[in-house]
């Protein structure tokens, strides 16, 4: 007789799928972080830059076999120290998988974002990082993204969701905004 209580336990289904998930929602869901993130120019925010192509987005996401300082887009964590290009990365990266029970959890999602100094600065007097931080924070807090989970950056849910410095290796600044989801499965 199968044990039917087993099949009720949280397998965390989800767990490796979510940095693709993220990443397949901000792909139809936001032109601005992908201006930011593939013009260097100070002048990135503005509408005068053509939004990206899907096939453009597409070349900035790495997939494990286009050589990397191609691409701005990862599904882990950390700045490489050998990286040298002036240019923006959004890593996307789950940091823990937190059983409350059973059947319930929680998942924790970094999204770090590191700038290389000399390109941080925008023409409109904002960093960068902050704006695009502040502009994942607007896409995705409250968004049930397919496939995960509704994504939330609330301090009632948890007291794990925070902005925060990332570290990364000079000449590159970083934040981290941790947002979290319910998991069941």
């Amino acid at each position: 007789m199968a044990d039917t209580r087993q099949e009720n336990y949280n397998k965390f289904l989800a767990l490796p799928i979510v940095p693709y998930k993220i990443i397949s929602h901000l792909l139809t869901n936001d032109d601005y972080i992908w201006k930011l993130i593939f013009y260097n120019s100070a002048d990135a925010w503005m509408d005068s830059k053509q939004n990206l192509t899907s096939d453009q987005k597409a070349a900035l996401i790495y997939d494990g076999v286009k050589p990397i300082n191609d691409c701005r887009i990862f599904m882990d964590t950390g700045a490489d120290d050998a990286w040298h290009v002036e240019s923006t990365q959004l890593r996307i990266s789950v940091t823990e998988a937190v059983p409350t029970n059973y059947v319930y959890g929680s998942l924790y999602i970094a999204f770090e974002i590191y700038t290389h100094y000399s390109i941080n600065t925008l023409s409109c007097y904002q960093p960068r990082n902050l704006t695009i931080a502040q502009r994942l924070m607007e896409v995705f807090n409250g968004c049930d993204v397919e496939g995960i989970g509704r994504v939330f950056f609330d301090a009632r849910a948890t007291n794990k969701a925070r902005l925060t410095l990332a570290y990364g290796a000079i000449p590159y600044k970083g934040l981290s905004i941790i947002m979290g989801v319910k998991s069941l499965g």
